[in-house]
């Protein structure tokens, strides 16, 4: 079975959030909010990291003019977000 190609911009995506740029971003607005939305974990309680999540990608790339744009969740909550669809239901971003 031959691997799914993935597109340019999946790619060109993948590269931003792994680079310079975004981890500076990440790192600042992590420790400005510092704890997640969700659950209310702070960075590396019990092993937890915090990460950003996109509640949108209408200003993707552009996220230091649009910080509201993006919220702290740790690593758990991430995870479930992502896998159940269900769960974005039960998730409020402020």
């Amino acid at each position: 079975m031959a691997k799914k190609e993935k597109s340019e911009e999946y790619l060109k995506y993948q590269k931003y959030i792994k680079g310079k740029e975004w981890k500076q971003l990440r790192d600042k607005i992590i420790n400005e909010r510092g704890k997640c939305a969700f659950c209310g974990r702070k960075h590396l309680e019990d092993g937890v990291k915090l990460s950003l999540h996109h509640n949108s990608y209408q200003h993707l790339y552009d996220e230091i003019n649009y910080p509201e744009d993006v919220t702290v969740i740790c690593n758990v909550c991430h995870i479930a977000l992502h896998r159940i669809k269900n769960n974005f239901k039960r998730f409020k971003i402020n």
